[in-house]
């Protein structure tokens, strides 16, 4: 198994579909990959940047990276659903992105243990969904598949 964890968005990986070929390569057949990334372009914001993201995914442009590379993909979907109506406001709108530029990189600072909890409840439901379906919106991309 490969776990690709936040890495495809990187701006150091300067072709992701070169990426996505290379886990397939070391994969033994059946071997399974399992991807987590940054969802939807219309999120992109100061974060990304404090992150030296340089591309987000939908679940259709991450499934078609990964068939192009050559793996059956087996799910594609979106995680922080439960979170979006928090999130994708905050993070979309270009006028809150301006009046909130003055912060710079604060999103990437440590969360209250508090917030940390109830955070935990919420993948946790979040979680269960995932079991019975995929999710249909998101600010993260989530996908499974094999090596034929």
């Amino acid at each position: 198994m490969v776990g690709v964890f936040d890495v495809l968005y990187h701006r150091n990986v300067g072709d992701d579909a070169i990426a996505a070929r290379e886990c397939l390569r070391v994969l033994k057949p059946g071997g399974a990959i399992v991807v987590t990334d940054s969802a939807l372009g219309i999120l992109a914001g100061p974060h990304d940047v404090a992150m030296h993201g340089a591309r987000r995914y939908s679940a259709r442009g991450i499934r078609e990276l990964l068939a192009g590379a050559g793996f059956a993909v087996e799910r594609a979907g979106y995680g922080n659903f439960l979170l979006f109506p928090v999130a994708g406001p905050w993070r979309a709108p270009p006028a809150m992105v301006r009046r909130r530029r003055h912060l710079g990189a604060l999103g990437c600072l440590p969360a209250p243990a508090w917030i940390n909890g109830i955070l935990g409840f919420v993948y946790g439901a979040e979680a269960f969904l995932l079991r019975f379906a995929d999710l249909p919106i998101g600010t993260s991309i989530i996908a499974i598949a094999r090596k034929p």
